[in-house]
């Protein structure tokens, strides 16, 4: 999730970091929401109507944005029932409300647009700060949009996890195929992605803002099958769904340090 966080120059945050801050997402974008619904009041007060109505937009745009946050706790808990054993490799499939959170964000933020031409057409002379707002939510959306479709039909199995390597894939069907001979390390998150450093320094990076899997949970994952042969081999066998899900189980340290991780297994 980084439509709001812009391209600024950010230092890349360690998994455990980024495991233990998530909480924080949804109060930050909430406090945000409610400041722009404040500012709109003294803009209909002073005749600004147009930057009014475009400051509302924004602060819905933002709640819904801190809704996906927060909803990320939920599908996060119930993260282990998303893997399935599937021929020869284990399959991580996104669930339908998490997809529908990374189509619907964007494309709120892309109708802005008509919304910023209507807005200029009926503006107040020297009313112009709502358009060109609306304008630009509406020009920073579009990218994400596209980045989530493939055609018009989001793809829905992210992690593919077999005996040669592991595939990730974004919404849009874009793939990063990794052998494990290239030792995958996870070395943090910048910018809603992935960093991935692969043999001889090389390095991919992969989204990771509606992915219902903990940051720690995919450094144990890339860590674990990279180094393990023994463990690799079990991943053409009847045991491999088994087999990831027993090292991706959140440690009692990722259970008690207000982490959002898998909820633990009924007894």
């Amino acid at each position: 999730m980084s439509i709001l966080t812009g391209k600024a120059t950010q230092p890349i945050i360690t998994p455990e970091r980024i495991d233990k801050n998530r909480y924080r997402a949804p109060l930050f974008f909430g406090a945000i929401a409610v400041a722009a619904a404040m500012f709109s009041i003294p803009m209909f007060l002073t005749g600004s109507t147009t930057t009014a109505l475009a400051m509302i937009y924004l602060a819905v745009f933002i709640v819904s944005y801190a809704v996906s946050s927060w909803c990320l706790k939920y599908f996060l808990s119930a993260g282990r029932t998303y893997w399935s054993h599937d021929s020869h490799q284990v399959v991580m499939t996104t669930p339908t409300g998490m997809l529908l959170f990374e189509v619907a964000i964007p494309l709120l933020g892309v109708l802005a647009t008509p919304l910023a031409v209507i807005t200029w057409l009926i503006h107040p002379l020297g009313d112009w700060i709502g358009s060109a707002a609306l304008a630009a939510l509406g020009a920073l959306s579009l990218p994400y949009l596209l980045q989530a479709f493939q055609g018009f039909q989001p793809v829905r199995r992210r992690i593919i996890v077999s005996k040669s390597g592991i595939e990730l894939t974004q919404a849009n069907g874009h793939r990063h195929e990794i052998p494990w001979k290239e030792h995958p390390r996870l070395i943090g998150v910048h910018q809603a992605d992935a960093v991935i450093v692969l043999k001889n320094h090389r390095e991919t990076r992969y989204p990771i803002g509606y992915l219902p899997l903990s940051m720690r949970q995919l450094e144990r994952l890339l860590s674990t099958f990279s180094s393990d042969g023994r463990l690799r081999a079990k991943l053409s066998g009847p045991d491999a769904l088994n087999t990831v899900l027993a090292v991706l189980e959140p440690t009692e340290e990722e259970r008690t340090d207000g982490s959002w991780t898998w909820s633990r297994r009924s007894r």
